[in-house]
């Protein structure tokens, strides 16, 4: 099975923000980068990022085990702790 996120980001982040990516709560320091590592700047001044991976893939938890059946969350915070993207995704057996 194929899983798809898509995130944007607004215009006022700059491409040298610095960005911190959690999955339920719990930094993934591999996901730790500026604004421009990971996303494209749109012609409306936005920020867009999308990739498609295998579910065993895309489904790891920070410390690349499998992740829980249930409800997780993602967020992306600033370099602030402000949350800038939240998404949520349900895993069903």
């Amino acid at each position: 099975n194929q899983i798809t996120m898509a995130v944007k980001l607004p215009s006022s982040l700059k491409e040298t923000d610095q960005l911190t990516w959690q999955l339920d709560g719990v930094t993934d320091a591999a996901l730790t980068s500026n604004v421009a590592t990971l996303f494209t700047k749109q012609s409306d001044g936005s920020w867009a990022f999308s990739t498609t991976s295998s579910a065993s893939t895309g489904c790891q938890n920070t410390s690349g085990g499998p992740l829980a059946m249930g409800a997780h969350t993602i967020r992306i915070l600033d370099a602030s702790g402000k949350v800038v993207a939240e998404g949520s995704f349900t895993l069903t057996p």
